[in-house]
């Protein structure tokens, strides 16, 4: 699925939620406690979401960095579940208005900044060894730090008299802020994993839908906190769009070297024609899917004559230039899409011409003979081509119903012409028919 077709179910998805719990809230708005567990259970859902995706991304890639940040977010997953069981949040009936609004301003400093500013230090951290040990290590005690530093800010602000329902909502919205800065810094930090980044756009679409399904459960509240739940709301679709910008960068850089890369792995680096694994992968295909109708196919081997005295002769470098000659010639003659011709071996050239008879076969066998010797390239050792550079051709041109003989088969009798135009005298076509 493609770039753009992510971000319009995201956005589908998005609206259809916000619809949903918008219109449901205007028939249970007074019955809703406080903070309802679905907060934080659907928060913890999110971060195990991410982790097991970063996870099986580190385990696949071998990937230090995002074993880092799959660990971390587990740390956050284990957090919210310790808490959930401290506080029986899903025994006592749903109801949380038992916790003390310290204990909830607690569990939002947690949510708000300790993950992000951790997993941003983990994927900073780029000289980890790759040691499991120390990475647990890392992982689980830099968001305990900041658990510990959380709880410490948490006495001193009582400990003041700073804590009211005025500072809480301000403090809240701080949180907010900084998570909404880091999270940036983290897909850009990630950007170039085109993996990753796609699990950051649903992963903030997950948590986009959370917060709009906290919002609206909530009861009647200050207008301070709905400011901030709306401005976090905001700042994640704006954070979605960042990401769908990277990842298609992204993914249009990793399809070109992908295509590049491709194109390498099936072309002779020399002569810019297929190369022998790609040629025997497609003669495997095109056998396998031989043609129901009567349909007739050719195949040609090709030797430059006498090459090996060239290359004695003329040296190895203009050995190289003759077979690029060769090879821009034959590619000239054989132009069919759905035709197939590649370097085979050190001077062999091996083509498959389908939907042909034998006087066609024959034809352009001799059209690629004499184009070859037109070109003119001396070769003082080849008497036979007459001091130039000349090809023997072997062919065969077969039924593609034919099931008496395997297609190894054929490129052996093709290879039998071959040696037959050789032995008697080079520069030449041998060519024969096999009938159903």
């Amino acid at each position: 699925m493609k770039t753009k077709a992510y971000g319009s179910l995201i956005a589908v998805i998005m609206f259809l939620s916000f619809f949903i719990i918008f219109k449901n809230k205007l028939i249970i708005v007074n019955d809703i406690p406080y903070f309802k567990p679905v907060f934080f259970t659907l928060s913890t859902l999110c971060d195990l979401f991410f982790a097991l995706i970063a996870l099986l991304h580190a385990s696949a890639f071998k990937n230090k960095n995002i074993w880092a940040v799959g660990v971390a977010y587990l740390t956050s997953t284990i957090i919210m579940i310790v808490f959930v069981l401290r506080y029986d949040l899903i025994n006592d009936n749903y109801h949380l208005n038992s916790l003390e609004s310290t204990v909830i301003l607690f569990l939002w400093l947690l949510w708000e900044i300790c993950l992000p500013v951790t997993v941003l230090i983990l994927i900073s951290m780029r000289k980890i060894s790759f040691s499991f040990k120390k990475l647990m290590i890392y992982s689980f005690s830099l968001p305990i730090a900041a658990l510990l530093l959380i709880g410490t800010l948490r006495f001193m602000i009582l400990d003041v008299g700073l804590f009211s329902a005025a500072t809480r909502d301000e403090i809240v919205l701080t949180c907010i802020l900084i998570k909404s800065a880091v999270l940036p810094m983290l897909i850009f930090k990630l950007k170039p994993l085109n993996h990753i980044t796609l699990v950051f756009i649903l992963w903030i679409a997950l948590t986009t839908i959370l917060h709009a399904l906290n919002l609206s459960l909530l009861p009647q509240h200050t207008f301070g906190w709905y400011s901030s739940k709306i401005l976090e709301s905001l700042f994640r679709v704006g954070m979605i769009g960042v990401a769908l910008y990277y990842l298609t960068s992204d993914y249009k850089i990793i399809k070109e070297q992908s295509n590049i890369n491709f194109k390498k792995s099936i072309t002779d680096a020399l002569t810019g024609l297929n190369n022998r694994r790609h040629f025997d992968n497609e003669l495997t295909a095109f056998w396998s899917k031989k043609n129901k109708e009567k349909n007739l196919f050719g195949v040609v081997m090709l030797d430059v004559d006498n090459f090996k005295k060239y290359n004695d002769i003329y040296g190895h470098s203009a050995g190289d230039k003759c077979l690029i000659i060769v090879a821009n010639t034959l590619s000239i003659i054989i132009r069919n899409k759905k035709d197939l011709i590649a370097r085979t071996g050190g001077e062999e050239f091996t083509a498959v011409i389908k939907d042909i008879n034998l006087d066609k076969l024959h034809a352009i066998c001799e059209r690629m003979r004499k184009a070859i010797v037109a070109k003119g390239l001396v070769h003082s050792g080849n008497t036979e081509g007459g001091y130039k550079v000349s090809v023997s051709i072997g062919a065969v041109c077969i039924s593609s119903r034919n099931n008496s003989l395997s297609m190894e088969s054929i490129i052996e009798l093709a290879d039998q012409c071959l040696y037959q135009a050789k032995k008697e005298g080079r520069n030449r076509v041998v060519i024969t028919e096999i009938n159903d």
